[in-house]
């Protein structure tokens, strides 16, 4: 029997319209020979430091760095239930396709259900980047061996370690030096981004406007159709009173000439009378 697996619920539901699998199961669609399951995205992931004995958060057991890295199951009821389903089809299974996403994470996310199951049978992959019917058809009449994907998924591993070590023992060791009464979390890709929206926040905080005018010649527009010239000026300390000759040419339709070069503040412009 052939199992094929997607990556969520709404993807399955397409190889099954597609490949015209229609009668629905609990927790996958089946006809004769084939049947089509789903994971709730990480529905397998590196188990928590209490699998490995650190349950306690001491400064002292740091880093924690595991010899050989130990999965779990989602915590979640309703994701037990859907491996439980996953697991005894491919315990059926002569065959598996592999459905997740055309990328490292669905790799990850199948290589991962994969050992928890302690399967061996044999996959293919099903590498596609679009939903629509034909580049499904296309890409089951064109499945190839999981073994060429071998590399992304080791990539893939490293990263989910990398990302478990930094998270744990850079997490611990804030929290329990801050002295904290609340979880500090710090993380490989959550920690740069959030100092990178606090940096952005307090640069909009302590921002000081300055007055500035800008002229938009017209006349030189219709004399150079490639583009205009905007000339900017900004009141300073001194101005040298010297005019500075604007710079024309066809890489940028819009050249800015910011100028305490150029006489402050420029006539206002009259309206003309009608």
């Amino acid at each position: 029997m052939r199992v094929i697996i997607a990556e969520k619920p709404s993807v399955a539901r397409e190889y099954a319209r597609v490949l015209k699998v229609k009668s629905r199961k609990d927790g996958y669609f089946e006809r004769e020979g084939v049947c089509i399951t789903w994971a709730f995205g990480h529905l397998v992931e590196l188990a928590d430091p209490k699998e490995y004995g650190f349950e306690k958060w001491r400064l002292a057991d740091l880093p924690i760095v595991p010899e050989r890295f130990k999965l779990a199951v989602s915590s979640n009821e309703g994701a037990r239930k859907q491996f439980n389903t996953i697991k005894s089809l491919f315990d059926r299974a002569t065959e598996i396709v592999v459905g997740t996403d055309a990328g490292r994470e669905g790799e990850l996310i199948f290589r991962y259900i994969y050992q928890m199951c302690q399967c061996k049978v044999p996959f293919k992959r099903l590498w596609i980047s679009s939903q629509t019917d034909k580049a499904i058809l296309d890409g089951f009449r064109n499945l190839k061996p999981g073994t060429e994907y071998n590399h992304l998924a080791d990539a893939a591993r490293s990263r989910s370690e990398a990302d478990w070590m930094v998270g744990i023992n850079a997490t611990r060791c804030l929290t329990l030096s801050a002295y904290s009464k609340t979880v500090l979390s710090l993380g490989r890709v959550q920690t740069p981004v959030l100092a990178m929206i606090c940096s952005r926040y307090i640069e909009h905080r302590d921002f000081t406007p300055e007055p500035y005018w800008m002229l938009l010649s017209t006349e030189i527009l219709h004399r150079n159709p490639t583009g205009c010239c905007i000339l900017c000026w900004k009141k300073t300390a001194k101005c040298s009173g010297q005019r500075t000759k604007p710079h024309f040419g066809r890489k940028k339709r819009h050249r800015q000439l910011c100028s305490n070069s150029l006489p402050w503040p420029p006539a206002p412009k009259q309206k003309p009378k009608r």
